[in-house]
Parts: C-alpha cells; sequence; structure tokens
C-alpha cells in the first residue's frame, strides 16, 4: 500500500489514496496497545493566567504585607470584597490566608457577644467557630511542614488561642511553648496569654507573677489588655477590691471596649460572661451583674470554687433586708 501510494499519479489518484491512506493508518492505530500521549502539566505561564491561583497569591501578599508592618494583628484585614473564611475555602494551601479567616473568627466578639442573644444557641456558634479557625490554623501549620518552609510566625500563637476557647489548657499551653520556642511572639505577649491558662488550670500563683510581668513588659499601646488580664486574675486569686478599682480605672479612659473585648477573645464563653459580669460590677451597673453572674452560675463548665466566687459578687450585690427595730 505504501508504494502503491508513491506510484500513482498524484494529480489522478491523490484525493483517493490520500483518503484510503489516513483510514489505513486510523484502523491500524486503534489497537489495543495504543495510547494517547500523556498531556504535559500546565507551565507557569499557564497558571499565570489561572484566576483562582493569582486570587491566592494576591491574597497571600496582602495579609503578608500588612503583618510585616505589625498593623492588623489579630483583627480584620481590609480591602478585602469576600469574608476571610470565603478565602480560605478557596485558597486552602495557602498559610497566610488561613490564619488570617482564624482570626477573624476568633477576634469577631461582637457576633457572639453573651448579653446580646440566646446563650445556649450562642455557646454552640462560638464552638463550631472555635473549631473551625483551629482546623484552619493547623492546616497551615501542615502545609508550611509541607513546603519545608518556616511557618507563619503567628500560626502557633493563635493555635494556642484556638485551644483556650476550646477549653483545652493543657495542649494550649504546650502549643503556646512552641510558639515561645520558636521565638514566633514577643514575650510579653506570651506571658499574659499563660497567665490567662495557668487561671484557668487553677494554678494561681503563677498566674499571678505572670500577669503582673505581662504589665510591666508590654507596650504602652497594649498595655491596656494586659491591665484587664492583670484584673482578672486578682479577681480570681481573691484580690477582688484591688480587681474592681482596676476595672474601673480601665473604664475612665477611652476605648477601654477595645481591650476588654480582645480579653474576652481568647477566653471560653462561660468565662467570658465571669470577665464582663465582673467589669459591669466595677462600674455599679448592678443589674447588668446580677443578670450575667446568674447566667454563668446557671453553666456547667465552671468549677465549684470559681462559682463559690461569683456566688460572693452576687452577695455583694444583692440589697441588704431593712433595719429591723428602728434606727
Amino acid at each position: 500500500m505504501a508504494s502503491a501510494c508513491r506510484a500513482a499519479p498524484v494529480r489522478v489518484l491523490f484525493p483517493f489514496v490520500l483518503s484510503v491512506c489516513i483510514a489505513l493508518a486510523l484502523t491500524l492505530g486503534a489497537g489495543p496497545k495504543w495510547t494517547p500521549a500523556p498531556v504535559p502539566p500546565p507551565t507557569a505561564w499557564a497558571k499565570a493566567g489561572a484566576r483562582s491561583w493569582t486570587l491566592c497569591e494576591d491574597l497571600e501578599r496582602k495579609v503578608m504585607s500588612v503583618q510585616a508592618n505589625a498593623v492588623g494583628r489579630g483583627q480584620s484585614l481590609p480591602g478585602a470584597d469576600e469574608s476571610w473564611s470565603k478565602h480560605a475555602v478557596r485558597c486552602p494551601n495557602v498559610p497566610a490566608v488561613l490564619l488570617q479567616a482564624a482570626q477573624d473568627e476568633l477576634s469577631d466578639t461582637a457576633a457572639l457577644d453573651p448579653e446580646s442573644g440566646e446563650l445556649e444557641a450562642m455557646f454552640e456558634a462560638h464552638r463550631e467557630r472555635t473549631a473551625r479557625a483551629l482546623r484552619w490554623l493547623e492546616a497551615g501549620l501542615a502545609e508550611a511542614e509541607r513546603r519545608a518552609t518556616f511557618a507563619h510566625p503567628q500560626l502557633r500563637y493563635y493555635r494556642a488561642y484556638a485551644l483556650v476557647g476550646l477549653g483545652r489548657y493543657d495542649a494550649a499551653a504546650s502549643a503556646l511553648a512552641e510558639a515561645d520556642r520558636a521565638g514566633d511572639i514577643e514575650r510579653w505577649r506570651s506571658d499574659r496569654m499563660f497567665a490567662l491558662i495557668e487561671v484557668l488550670r487553677d494554678d494561681l500563683d503563677r498566674a499571678l507573677w505572670l500577669a503582673h510581668r505581662g504589665v510591666i513588659d508590654a507596650p504602652l499601646q497594649d498595655r491596656s489588655i494586659s491591665r484587664y488580664i492583670h484584673a482578672y486574675v486578682l479577681d480570681r486569686v481573691g484580690a477582688s477590691d484591688e480587681a474592681l478599682e482596676e476595672l474601673r480605672r480601665l473604664r475612665r479612659e477611652s476605648g477601654h471596649t477595645g481591650p476588654r473585648r480582645a480579653v474576652e477573645s481568647v477566653l471560653p464563653m462561660h468565662e467570658r460572661i465571669y470577665l464582663r459580669a465582673l467589669d459591669h460590677q466595677a462600674s455599679g451597673e448592678k443589674s447588668n451583674a446580677i443578670r450575667l453572674w446568674n447566667a454563668y452560675l446557671a453553666r456547667p463548665e465552671p468549677t465549684e470554687p470559681d462559682k463559690e466566687l461569683a456566688r460572693r459578687h452576687l452577695g455583694e450585690l444583692e440589697p441588704l433586708p431593712p433595719r429591723v427595730g428602728g434606727p
């Protein structure tokens, strides 16, 4: 057949012979041993044209740029056209994006205000959001390990943050110690976080020492958060008068709700109720304080010693009975 193709007059037989040759080639090539050639992987230039890939790269650069300048730490990053939770779903292998999504989940205390809704639903929403943040943080750490690169310095710290919120205090202490060893955070930040963990683990002496050091070493712009933590620890060690006085001083300063909410964002939901009740009591808002102390005492999470302290605070707010027998 090949010689016939070559010998035939081109002008007369070319269309017929060409069609026969093509049909024969297709028939012979259709046997069971024929396999298509493998498709080569996309080049870097092809990837650059993919919107989802470039979007993730742009978001990563934005997060890294802002946090490299120590701005937006623990806050919602401006300039995103969608929520960071959606970006985390779209970019599940970008540690910086996963970190920012987790920070948004952990820091949005306005959505989980213990005075703004039904508490049982709020406790469940807090568990779901904190657990989701923890999954993102652990995925970010795993991706950094897969890449054999340094993990983003905030990933370990916020992993401890989420573990405290979930009530896993021993795991939180281990995660925070790991962040400390890696040099990811300043000592004053680890001190005050460890102070909260030790209070919740009932090591009150160590908690007081760490909280005090966290106030002394913190820079001025972050000292109010350390002072709220110190007041919280003072109350739990039995120095309630000093704690209330410090909360009153903080109340007289402008923007005091921001530092309080920052501390609340670390705590489990039942301890958020405790701190809010104590803050209302310090400011003389008795009805709000009484309502929150009762809500705290109705929860199953607090230990009996913590409930006893809450009962004492509640007793201080109850009106005294009228005097009997005249003045």
